[in-house]
């Protein structure tokens, strides 16, 4: 299983709301869905939320929202197996302008 971890490099509490879905197979957008929800993440914090999907290609949909709810990214990135760390999660990084990127 497919987990995700979120570091926040920032001096403010961020959540990052995802949606993840599998591609391909023909499903409706509702059927594809594998995980939807959110991490908090405290300042000079990491969230961990473990076996959010099968690890198998997938679009990952996210929005970054500051401490008082205002959307400062927004962005999808493509997962295929083998894009995790050895510890089995994808790694995304919170930088001090509010920015979501993926941790290669």
């Amino acid at each position: 299983m497919l987990s995700i971890t979120v570091f926040n490099g920032s001096e403010s509490p961020y959540t990052v709301e995802m949606t993840i879905s599998r591609a391909g197979d023909g499903d409706t957008r509702s059927d594809a869905r594998a995980f939807s929800g959110g991490l908090d993440v405290e300042p000079d914090g990491r969230a961990v939320r473990e076996d959010v999907a099968e690890r198998r290609p997938s679009l990952i949909e996210y929005g970054l929202y500051d401490d008082d709810g205002e959307l400062t990214d927004q962005d999808h990135v493509h997962y295929y197996p083998g894009d995790e760390d050895e510890s089995g999660a994808l790694a995304f990084d919170i930088d001090t302008s509010g920015v979501l990127t993926r941790r290669w």
